[in-house]
């Protein structure tokens, strides 16, 4: 028994090495490809995701304003406009429009405009969220629309993609850290920081391949990987986001 809780320390300590470097060029074939990074880990596909949060630079829009801008991202993303619900709230001191609704490939899509004080100042930001099933198609063209959106309407914006999966049952601490080592691996991922726990593994890293990051103190990151177990589905959780996992995990 002591043998083998040694083994088990020892391969710890290698696979968190492995996690923290790089292994030599050639044994992967690096690629920037998110979802090569998550078809690595060898987890099943449950939902993508797609976040925007923006700050438009033009100045604070009246609700008039917000409710034409409203209609123009609603068509620019293919929502259908017979089945969308729109929430508006109008009064002194909050002005947002929330809608939600379905494009047609049945992608749940979530847009929200809103009037904000920051640093005792208004000003309005847009914030759209959209939902995928399991599949990773069409993904760069989401992107690409709301890059276009952006422009149109000059907001400064920060889009997120996270890839969720699942395994079945618990994944021990050598199957969690074998997982995110390969995953890293494949992008050249370099550990920024990290939280290890019995019920929750985080790490954030950084990718040369990866064009865009952020910072996290004075380091830059790109790729943040997460994985929890679920006891009551029996299945471990994995997210992986690039820069961030802005969904609750």
């Amino acid at each position: 028994m002591k043998i083998l809780k040694k083994t088990s320390l020892i391969a710890i300590i290698i696979l968190m090495a492995i996690i923290n470097n790089v292994w030599a060029k050639g044994t992967i074939q690096y690629t920037s490809d998110l979802f090569d990074v998550f078809n690595k880990t060898g987890a099943k596909l449950y939902e993508t995701n797609i976040t925007c949060k923006g700050l438009f630079t033009n100045g604070t829009m009246d609700i008039k304003e917000m409710k034409k801008t409203n209609q123009d991202i609603v068509n620019a993303l293919n929502v259908d406009n017979n089945t969308y619900n729109m929430k508006i709230i109008n009064n002194k001191n909050k002005k947002t429009i929330i809608t939600k609704g379905w494009d047609g490939l049945g992608r749940t899509i979530n847009i929200t405009l809103y009037n904000h004080k920051y640093n005792n100042k208004i000003r309005s930001e847009l914030s759209i969220d959209i939902i995928q099933g399991n599949n990773l198609t069409n993904i760069s063209d989401i992107e690409r629309k709301i890059k276009k959106i952006s422009k149109k309407f000059n907001i400064n914006t920060q889009i997120t993609t996270c890839i969720i999966g699942t395994f079945k049952g618990k994944l021990n601490s050598i199957e969690k850290f074998t997982s995110l080592s390969k995953s890293l691996n494949i992008i050249n991922g370099e550990k920024v920081e990290g939280v290890l726990k019995s019920n929750l593994t985080s790490i954030s890293a950084y990718s040369p391949n990866i064009s865009k990051h952020i910072y996290t103190g004075n380091n830059k990151m790109n790729i943040n990987i997460a994985m929890r177990y679920n006891k009551y589905e029996d299945k471990t959780y994995i997210w992986i986001g690039t820069p961030i996992i802005r969904k609750e995990y």
